[in-house]
């Protein structure tokens, strides 16, 4: 997709949290079984920088009641802050951390026998958060995004599943559009995770510097504690003249990797903190330090929000981003949605790609759907008549007529046939 060469077809692909969980089902998340995979993958490290996060979002009261989940979940926190009183003091707090581990474990063992939390939607716990106001609320979602990127480093660092993603439908999808110089892409990601930039960043298709459809800074990850015993303070710097991204990515509901300082300030993690490091996630779930221009360290915010329509989408770079759906929605020549269901959470989005459909010169030529659901007969034909009516195709729907519908390396197959 080099400059010099006049893009012939624009594609656009919408992709949604069933394209991840696709690399290893068993394991990566959807946003409605995220607190069941979750407990799995911490089950062999019952450690506190797993639970405190969840600990607090009890406190602000955002899961459905269960008074001996709050009771443990504040013995917890509780508990937390003697130690860190006596740490700070120089004293012993072996006992302590014997009890709290003991608190723990209990509040574990609610949190796993509890259906409404094991259940519960991430998207819909954060929207909760949203709508509440107060410090403990903002600690408990700081907190909580916290242990969402110590979660999905787990997983990032995981060797099984960096293999199966190596080998997997997004790798194979990109290796496609590397060879395909005659299409002008454009995703729009729905997920908060990283998959998707890491395997066209592997594939030289997409950079940082310009690819998010937004102007960042980029810092590299923080860490808790330096060999000094104080927190990080790591400068934030301008990606300077960054060479224009083959391939955009745009993530209306923000990036595990993104963070903020101020309005105007949106900062980007990168493994290294060099300008062509790789995007990184932050493995701590404490709150990054960040030096900007000639001030001292300031703590940095998470950047991402819930799918629904709340002040803190009035930062920049969520205008960027949805200037740009617009944009490419309206100069689509095929539409491709994988593993994007358009759930209830999403209903905003949605209305504002009809206001872009309606907007076009010309009717959409083509819609290719993926999904895995696609091959149930009652909700696959739902889903096809509900993506239909709202994108208004000139030709019906295209999609993978077998058993092995969803995202996999088969319907990379058939896009190759399609664009």
């Amino acid at each position: 997709m080099t400059a010099n060469k006049r893009a012939e077809k624009t594609i656009v692909f919408i992709v949604g949290a069933g394209a991840s969980a696709t690399i290893c089902p068993d394991r990566i998340p959807c946003m409605s079984d995220y607190f069941a995979k979750w407990v799995k993958q911490t089950e062999a490290s019952r450690q506190t920088q797993y639970w405190l996060p969840l600990a607090s979002v009890e406190e602000a009261r955002v899961f459905p009641p269960n008074p001996d989940a709050e009771m443990w979940a504040t013995r917890v926190r509780t508990i937390g802050w003697e130690i860190d009183s006596f740490k700070e003091k120089s004293l012993s707090t072996t006992a302590l951390e014997e009890t709290q581990q003991n608190y723990l474990e209990s509040y574990i063992e609610v949190f796993k026998n509890d259906d409404g939390r094991m259940t519960a939607n991430l998207e819909r716990i954060l929207s909760t958060i949203e709508t509440m106001e107060g410090f403990d609320v903002d600690d408990a979602r700081s907190r909580l995004i916290m242990s969402i990127n110590t979660f999905f480093n787990d997983l990032d660092k995981d060797q099984d599943i960096d293999k199966k993603f190596s080998a997997g439908p997004h790798q194979r999808l990109a290796e496609f559009l590397r060879g395909r110089e005659d299409l002008r892409v454009t995703f729009i990601s729905f997920n908060y995770d990283l998959w998707l930039e890491k395997s066209l960043q592997q594939n030289g298709l997409w950079n940082p510097g310009g690819g998010y459809g937004h102007t960042f800074l980029y810092t590299r990850p923080h860490k808790a504690m330096t060999e000094s015993g104080a927190f990080g303070h790591y400068e934030a710097r301008s990606f300077g003249d960054p060479s224009p991204s083959p391939v955009s990515v745009l993530k209306p509901n923000g990036s595990l990797s993104w963070f903020h300082v101020s309005d105007k300030e949106p900062v980007l993690l990168t493994d290294s903190g060099e300008e062509t490091g790789k995007i990184s996630y932050n493995p701590d779930f404490y709150l990054d330090r960040v030096n900007i221009g000639n001030t001292v360290g300031r703590l940095l915010t998470p950047l991402i929000v819930p799918p629904i329509p709340t002040t803190n989408r009035r930062h920049p770079v969520f205008w960027s981003i949805d200037k740009n759906i617009q944009a490419c929605i309206q100069e689509a020549h095929v539409l491709v949605i994988i593993g994007w269901s358009l759930p209830e959470t999403d209903k905003k989005f949605a209305e504002d790609f009809r206001r872009a459909i309606h907007s076009r010169v010309s009717q959409l030529p083509s819609l290719v759907l993926c999904d895995i659901s696609l091959r149930e007969v009652g909700s696959g034909s739902g889903l096809i008549r509900k993506f239909e009516t709202l994108f208004r195709p000139a030709h019906p729907a295209i999609t993978r007529k077998s058993d092995e519908d969803g995202f996999s390396t088969k319907f990379v197959d058939l896009l190759e046939t399609v664009l």
